[in-house]
């Protein structure tokens, strides 16, 4: 991954070669929030002309600056982690059909918003740590038939209840549920039908 500092002038003209409307969203980034933590950078990967992963953790990324993104086709890889992302922003992400892992831990999203991403048919992770999403949001993510990786940490109100459905998910290889109401015994009963996924609890 690349990374791209405020304080470096030329990260702009390089990012430009692969994509304006990326320059843009990037513009509207650098006014962060004070006192968080490395706020100020930006990471991407290419592979030749195109931009394959972008990383906006902690960055001020909202629903409207996430519009910029949606035309970028060929991505596999995007965090916005810690951003000011909504339930409405998921559309935004439905243009990108080529999405693999997506992580949308601390954000404001919500069941609803899994329900838009039932429309990216190659997603194989997904982080949803520390969310509002909730027993509700995994009947969604139960349709999610190429997941491989969900992380539920610290979604309090997910249960012993919400994990039977993802027990349908026929490629699902680790499944991450601390800090959520599922219990040891609740853990257990999904591993025991499920033994080629393992359970962190």
């Amino acid at each position: 991954m690349k990374t791209l500092v405020r304080s470096e002038d030329v990260f702009l003209e390089a990012l430009d070669a692969h994509d304006g409307h990326l320059v843009k969203a990037l513009e509207s980034l650098w006014d962060v929030r004070p006192n968080h933590f490395a706020p100020t950078r930006v990471s991407y990967a290419c592979e030749g002309d195109d931009i394959v992963a972008i990383d906006f953790k902690w960055t001020r990324l909202t629903n409207e600056t996430l519009r910029h993104l949606n035309h970028l086709t060929c991505l596999k890889q995007l965090s916005i982690h810690g951003a000011e992302i909504t339930d409405a922003g998921m559309t935004e992400l439905i243009p990108l059909q080529n999405l693999e892992e997506l992580n949308l831990g601390r954000t404001q999203i919500t069941d609803a918003g899994m329900d838009d991403l039932k429309q990216l048919p190659k997603l194989r992770r997904l982080d949803v740590s520390t969310t509002e999403v909730t027993d509700v949001g995994l009947t969604h993510i139960a349709e999610f038939n190429n997941l491989e990786d969900c992380y539920l940490n610290f979604c309090r109100e997910v249960s012993d209840w919400g994990l039977a459905p993802l027990l349908d998910i026929p490629k699902l290889k680790l499944l991450h549920v601390h800090g959520t109401r599922v219990t040891s015994a609740g853990a257990e009963d999904f591993a025991a039908a499920r033994p080629d996924c393992a359970v962190i609890r």
